[in-house]
């Protein structure tokens, strides 16, 4: 924790234009509503990318077991901020819509608390997910990963999830100005149950990904 601190000290230190980037980025996670998720992912993909570090830093001998405990850790500090800021957006979001305050406040925010929250769920482990895929050097024939993996077992807790994600939940989340659409298909439970589904198979794809982390340069190919 302490070095995930004095990185991010190091990164303001030099680069004070973070700050005003910092603020707007918050701003925008509490306001933007049912926009939240794009803003969330969006950063999520370049948050865990870049580390303000020194070339000394570099010479430094570390095991493989340090390695890895920092990239998980830097994980940890980066979802978990994104995690505090983004349940104070969507409790502003909903006082907002009932008290006329400034933001972008929609049907979902307002009346339908159990897809809000089952839906913030499933955008969380997607997320840390998306995150931990960012810092993973492990890629088939290194390349990227495919939509459909080869193991059939990753087609339910990798490729469904998305799948759920980007064409059910999305789709409900930017139609929710009013109730229409899937959102008049069935009750909210219902919609809630399905979105937390994907949410528990993406936990389960985390996991696993996560306790294969490791680090793959000059290794010999296996024979």
């Amino acid at each position: 924790m302490k070095d995930y601190f004095r990185r991010e000290r190091i990164s303001f230190k030099y680069n004070p234009i973070l700050w005003l980037a910092r603020l707007l980025f918050v701003f925008l996670m509490i306001v933007a509503g049912r926009m939240q998720w794009f803003i969330i992912l969006f950063g999520s993909a370049f948050s865990v990318g870049f580390v303000q570090s020194t070339e000394m830093e570099h010479m430094l001998p570390l095991s493989e077991k340090e390695v890895i405990g920092k990239k998980k850790m830097k994980i940890r500090n980066v979802w978990l901020r994104y995690l505090l800021i983004g349940m104070v957006g969507r409790v502003y979001i909903y006082f907002a819509g009932k008290n006329g305050w400034y933001g972008f406040h929609d049907h979902v925010s307002r009346k339908l608390l159990l897809i809000e929250a089952a839906f913030f769920i499933l955008l969380m482990v997607y997320a840390y997910e998306l995150m931990l895929d960012a810092i993973s050097e492990a890629r088939e024939n290194g390349g990227v990963r495919t939509l459909l993996p080869k193991a059939v077992y990753k087609i339910f807790i990798q490729t469904i999830p998305h799948v759920i994600f980007f064409t059910y939940a999305i789709v409900i989340m930017m139609s929710a100005q009013k109730a229409k659409g899937l959102l008049k298909e069935g009750p909210q439970w219902m919609h809630a149950a399905i979105l937390l589904g994907a949410a528990v198979l993406l936990v389960i794809n985390v996991l696993i990904e996560r306790s294969k982390l490791g680090t793959y340069d000059y290794r010999p190919a296996e024979e």
